[in-house]
């Protein structure tokens, strides 16, 4: 992945200056390592506790007001209904077929589950 991720940032930045911001829009495989490291070797496997401020339902499941809840990040991040083959490493399972886009997903939640 490593030669690979180079030659992309060689082609998009070259060797004279350093990359900026939008230069990683031009850089799919490279993003897309990041996005797989991010998932793969989740940083916060259990997010901070919440709290939830009224009476709500999630999945259909009832949770009252000032229920503390927990996220287990990891195990979103190692679901085997969301990702084929979670426990393998795989920059491209965020790439579109031909390599050329990211595939966003709702499922890659490195930094929280929000608010």
């Amino acid at each position: 992945h490593q030669k690979r991720i180079h030659e992309e940032i060689d082609s998009v930045v070259g060797r004279d200056r350093s990359p900026c911001y939008a230069d990683r829009l031009h850089m799919p495989f490279t993003q897309a390592f990041i996005n797989e490291s991010f998932r793969y070797k989740t940083l916060f496997p259990l997010n901070l506790m919440r709290r939830s401020v009224e009476d709500s339902s999630i999945l259909g499941h009832f949770v009252p007001k000032n229920t503390r809840i927990l996220s287990n990040i990891w195990a979103v991040h190692h679901d085997h209904k969301v990702w084929d083959n979670p426990d393998k490493f795989n920059p491209n399972r965020f790439l579109t077929d031909d390599g050329r886009e990211v595939i966003k997903t709702d499922a890659l939640i490195p930094f929280s589950t929000g608010m």
